[in-house]
């Protein structure tokens, strides 16, 4: 497995987004006939303090240990990679970790307080183990993007979204003859069994990989000293808060509506079902609002090791080469999908 170009990453990012969002639709249209509307506005209640908590455990390391790694590879450091990804694979140890923690300590109170339903609690406790897969695949996805192979996070993206679909489908008919509370939980086991998959299928295709990829990184320009533990988390961190901040505007909202519609519902004198359904087709209409962003994203996550190494080896022609094309790629898909979810909305 070598380095692939910066349009050929996107593109495998973008098939496999698309895979994983066309699963995601069927998923989505399977799930309500499942648990019902009820049981989906318990998974709407449920969804944005998952999303935060998810967040908060790989805490933007993504992307800072991609942009480090591409660095170190573009001036030739291969220890200072395999540093970068050691440093970096610890802090998402610790973060997911204390994510796991809170989640299976604190289920009551975040359903108290924040769902205002104590009807999701178990969904909630059993989502820790699923942040704390994610954050240990999260290094691992931060290493292959950082060394521009997009491959195996494609494919793990993929394989976690197919055997979550699949176990939450069965486990769902299995649990609901024990109630819709409970069939709910078996969304929570999906999301712990396919983030179990997407590591194991990151840390495969790592140990096959490790020393290809490594061997390729051109020799001779290595720095004669080492960063620092502590100076790389601090490079770690002062690229992932951005991150952070950036993308927990959109939990932060979500929670926010999940807090709101339930309490202005009530105050307008809607039962709990009628709340909970309501919720359940609020989350169905932004799951198909959200599809077409995966071509931005893939962009995104493909153009950040590019950009960095075009970057360190002083090269602002390719910089600005890449950054066009990003932007134009862009365009030319963004334009015509706001025209068209604008135009079809009723249908759809």
């Amino acid at each position: 497995m070598t380095k692939e170009s910066f349009l050929r990453g996107a593109v495998i990012l973008t098939l496999a987004s698309l895979a994983s969002r066309v699963i995601g639709l069927l998923y989505m249209v399977v799930l309500p006939r499942l648990i019902y509307d009820e049981g989906m506005g318990l998974y709407q209640l449920v969804k944005p303090i998952h999303y935060f908590a998810a967040v908060i455990a790989i805490a933007g390391m993504p992307v800072a240990i991609a942009k480090l790694i591409a660095e170190k590879v573009a001036l030739g450091s291969r220890q200072d990679v395999k540093r970068v990804f050691r440093v970096g694979a610890g802090v998402m140890v610790l973060t997911g970790g204390l994510v796991a923690l809170a989640l299976l300590i604190g289920a009551n109170w975040f359903a108290a307080n924040f769902a205002k339903d104590p009807g999701v609690t178990r969904t909630l406790t059993l989502l820790g183990p699923a942040c704390f897969f994610l954050a240990l695949s999260a290094a691992l996805r931060g290493f292959f993007q950082g060394m521009q192979c997009m491959t195996p996070t494609a494919i793990a993206q993929v394989a976690d979204q197919v055997v979550r679909v699949g176990a939450t489908v069965l486990l769902t008919i299995w649990l609901r003859p024990r109630g819709i509370e409970i069939a709910v939980s078996g969304i929570a086991w999906g999301f712990i069994i396919g983030e179990l998959t997407g590591w194991l299928v990151l840390a495969a295709y790592y140990i096959r990989q490790r020393d290809t990829l490594l061997g390729a990184i051109p020799a001779g320009r290595q720095s004669a000293r080492s960063d620092s533990v502590t100076r790389i988390v601090r490079n770690l961190f002062s690229l992932a808060i951005p991150a952070v901040v950036a993308t927990v505007l959109w939990p932060v909202m979500q929670l926010a509506d999940s807090m709101l519609i339930p309490l202005r519902m009530q105050a307008a004198g809607f039962s709990a079902d009628t709340i909970r359904e309501g919720l359940g087709h609020l989350g169905m209409a932004l799951t198909l609002a959200q599809f077409p962003n995966i071509v931005t994203v893939a962009l995104a996550t493909s153009l950040v090791p590019a950009i960095t190494e075009a970057w360190a080896v002083q090269s602002k022609k390719l910089v600005r080469y890449r950054t066009q094309e990003a932007l134009r790629i862009a365009l030319i898909f963004g334009i015509p999908s706001c025209a068209a979810l604008y135009v079809l909305a009723e249908p759809l």
